[in-house]
């Protein structure tokens, strides 16, 4: 728990990068899944690339799930960028 909240101070640090952060994070998933209903309406037999729209409905949540699972564990390219930085034997 300290760390969620050593990370969400950190995010503050930069409050609009924080916020636009808050805004992808909460609209983004809805937007891809509107955009490719949208896609699949348009589509004679629902099937595309071989993935049907139930399927494309998971794909969409998982995709979301392990973003954000990947971007909470900082696994992000360039989030280690901070002044304070561990290397690999764990000294600051």
């Amino acid at each position: 728990m300290p760390f969620l909240i050593n990370q969400f101070k950190r995010n503050l640090a930069y409050k609009g990068s924080f916020y636009l952060m808050m805004i992808c994070s909460i609209f983004g998933p809805f937007i891809s899944y509107y955009l490719w209903m949208a896609i699949y309406g348009s589509s004679p037999d629902g099937v595309l690339g071989g993935l049907s729209r139930a399927e494309m409905v998971v794909y969409i949540f998982m995709t979301y799930v392990t973003t954000e699972i990947g971007y909470g564990s900082g696994a992000v390219p360039f989030s280690g960028t901070g002044c304070v930085r561990m290397d690999r034997s764990g000294s600051v």
